[in-house]
């Protein structure tokens, strides 16, 4: 049943999925705690960022080999997208057509970064503990979705091939043709929070990017930093993680890390 409210300050370009989220009954009522950076207490929704926390979706797409054939491939005007993006970063494509571009090239962008997700999503392996810490966080009756900037078919297609681990999670993805309500901007946590019915201080998210962590503490947030690779660690705490792990087994559940190094 519903009791009530959150009402979040609207902000510029806001939709109105942004500025309210349902609150429901139960620990969801106490919201004191939204956005302090403190993970002392137990929360009930866990978030998961896919590529990094969940499983490497580019790894096994041939980057940069595809992607420079894809680009190769295209149109003139994608070509020019894709010199200032960089070659390696296929969402900075899409980003950089969205600014740029007419709503054709974005859609020009879009089918090719799909296209390379969708390949990589075929041969992805699961990042060692996933599997691990959704079970925990369903033994202690966490709600678990996925948080994502990778199009549905590619998160879809990793969950369809590992059901047991990723099967019925609710995913929130990357909106189609709409590449500039991808993190950092906080849409799909409003999104997710508004289907969950969730307040944002009984949230908590794993994310391995400073675009997670922006997103993060704009919709007030927690989150914990996975450094999976070099250099990570120190730019996740300088963006304002709330703590930071190297590997998710060091993910303490239902609230916070006994190993992990705080990030304030």
């Amino acid at each position: 049943m519903e009791h009530g409210h959150d009402t979040v300050a609207p902000q510029e370009g806001y939709s109105d999925l942004r500025r309210t989220h349902v609150v429901v009954s139960g620990t969801d009522n106490d919201d004191t705690d939204a956005g302090s950076g403190l993970l002392n207490r137990p929360r009930s929704h866990l978030m998961l960022d896919f590529d990094g926390p969940v499983c490497a979706v580019l790894a096994g797409a041939g980057l940069p080999e595809s992607f420079e054939s894809a680009l190769a491939a295209g149109s003139s005007a994608l070509q020019a997208v894709g010199s200032q993006s960089g070659l390696r970063d296929p969402l900075a494509l899409l980003r950089q057509a969205a600014v740029l571009g007419s709503p054709e090239l974005v859609s020009e962008a879009e089918a090719v970064v799909v296209a390379l997700e969708v390949r990589g999503a075929a041969v992805a392996r699961l990042t060692p503990g996933v599997a691990d810490l959704i079970s925990r966080a369903r033994r202690l009756s966490m709600s678990v979705c996925i948080v994502s900037n990778n199009s549905r078919a590619a998160v879809e297609a990793v969950a369809g091939r590992f059901p047991s681990v990723l099967g019925g999670l609710p995913l929130f993805c990357r909106p189609s043709h709409r590449p500039h309500l991808m993190k950092p901007d906080p849409f799909l946590l409003y999104e997710a929070m508004a289907t969950l019915g969730a307040a944002a201080g009984n949230c908590l998210m794993v994310g391995d990017s400073e675009s997670d962590v922006a997103a993060c503490q704009a919709a007030g947030i927690a989150i914990i930093g996975y450094a999976n690779k070099a250099g990570k660690h120190d730019r996740l705490i300088q963006a304002g993680a709330d703590v930071v792990v190297r590997t998710l087994d060091e993910i303490r559940l239902p609230c916070a890390t006994l190993t992990a190094e705080a990030g304030d």
